[in-house]
């Protein structure tokens, strides 16, 4: 049966094109509608009583609505009411997509989860009762907390926003006191050298594990030779099959159906830093990336047989 897709998000992101395209070639219809467009909500209504059925066999929602309005400068003073005008209309964009989810739609990822809150902390948690190696973290709200925790001599500590928005650094006071004044409670966490590696999980199902070469950097999006390089250096690596059951484990225990994980391996050990439920792989070599598109347009399409 012929299926209606709608996919939500940031415009222009190769991901939903990709995707699009995708539940497209398996002779289904796709949308695609820019989340962060105020014009949106002209399109959607609630209406009670209304429509017996959605509008939508499946959608997905690669990003919310923002949660600040469009167009905002970085420390720009912003009106309250502009503030309670975009809370309102993000509250209505989910509430529309429960809407369609009780009208019989396929609401991915589920409302629970979102893709701004990613709960790190808890992840880390869930990881470690799983079995998977993670460094030693802190999670701090205070500069004094902060500079106690990274005095540690004993080893070399990263920091990085909670909510994510800037790359891991060294964790010294001043840029303990940066990332504390510009996004709030901070990760302070052991270093793991070694390289990074992402694996894609959608659905108890693995879409590719992958791995960067060892950069110098605290964090790989800050080596010049990889952030600039017009040709992908992810290459494609098999997981050690202990490593596939815990982070099935894990995916479970989060009840994600999407996820992009992040590790960094360090000879046979693998350290989980990170689940989001919003990731990324079109960085990767161009095979790789459609042949991702594909196997999640499948899964959205409800066509996939294995």
């Amino acid at each position: 049966m012929r299926q209606r897709i709608l996919l939500c998000g940031i415009e222009d992101d190769p991901h939903l094109t990709g995707v699009a395209q995708a539940v497209e070639q398996l002779g289904h219809v796709a949308a695609i509608w820019n989340s962060r467009d105020p014009n949106l909500f002209q399109q959607i209504e609630i209406e009670t009583p209304g429509p017996t059925t959605s509008a939508w066999d499946a959608i997905w929602v690669r990003h919310l609505p923002p949660l600040l309005p469009q167009g905002t400068a970085p420390h720009a003073h912003i009106p309250l009411g502009h503030l309670q005008k975009q809370r309102a209309l993000r509250s209505f964009f989910m509430q529309w997509l429960l809407e369609q989810k009780s009208l019989g739609a396929r609401v991915w990822p589920s409302l629970n989860e979102g893709s701004y809150d990613q709960h790190k902390g808890v992840q880390l948690r869930l990881a470690n009762d799983v079995g998977l190696n993670t460094p030693r973290t802190f999670v701090v709200n205070r500069l004094a907390d902060a500079l106690q925790v990274s005095q540690d001599p004993a080893q070399e500590l990263v920091a990085k926003p909670l909510i994510g928005g800037a790359p891991a650094c060294l964790a010294t006071p001043q840029t303990l006191e940066s990332l504390l004044e510009k996004f709030g409670p901070v990760f302070v966490q052991q270093r793991v050298p070694g390289t990074a590696c992402r694996v894609l999980w959608c659905l108890n199902q693995f879409l590719g594990a992958y791995r960067l070469p060892e950069t110098n950097t605290i964090d790989w999006r800050t080596d010049p030779q990889v952030s600039s390089s017009t040709h992908p250096l992810w290459e494609r690596i098999t997981l050690p099959p202990d490593l596939h059951q815990k982070i099935a484990q894990l995916a479970e225990s989060q009840c994600f159906e999407l996820l992009g994980i992040d590790f960094m391996q360090q000879g046979d050990d693998f350290y989980f830093l990170e689940a989001n439920p919003s990731p990324a792989w079109y960085d990767l070599a161009a095979t790789e990336a459609t042949r991702i598109s594909h196997s999640f347009a499948e899964l959205l399409s409800n066509t996939r047989t294995t």
